[in-house]
């Protein structure tokens, strides 16, 4: 046992959902945050989300299926599917997009900096 479970079960607190149902997925989670978001009828325009969530195209798919807009950073070689383009991989799609924003800094992140 880890020094964090050891550190949770002596001060009682209780182990996370995910773990309680089985390993749960940082996807799953998402898509059900967002589900659970709908049925309650919060107000909400679209979703954003890293590649641990763009990744898994199981949360792109539900979104779509809901027509719910979303902004996900996905692996390169992905492909992807437009009224305009047919199946292309994203960096093909992203290469054929005329930059029409300025990229900015957000500061240094884990992996370097981050724009």
């Amino acid at each position: 046992m880890g020094a964090a479970a050891h550190f949770c079960r002596t001060a009682r607190i209780p182990k996370p959902r995910a773990a309680r149902e089985g390993r749960v997925t940082k996807p799953e989670l998402g898509r059900r945050m967002v589900e659970r978001c709908r049925r309650a009828k919060v107000p909400f325009g679209w979703v954003a989300a890293d590649s641990a969530y763009g990744q898994d195209r199981k949360p792109r798919a539900a979104l779509e299926r809901r027509r719910i807009p979303y902004a996900m950073a996905v692996p390169v070689d992905e492909t992807v599917s437009t009224h305009g383009t047919g199946s292309l991989r994203v960096d093909k799609l992203a290469a054929r997009i005329p930059l029409i924003f300025e990229r900015r800094s957000c500061g240094k992140g884990a992996k370097g900096q981050r724009s």
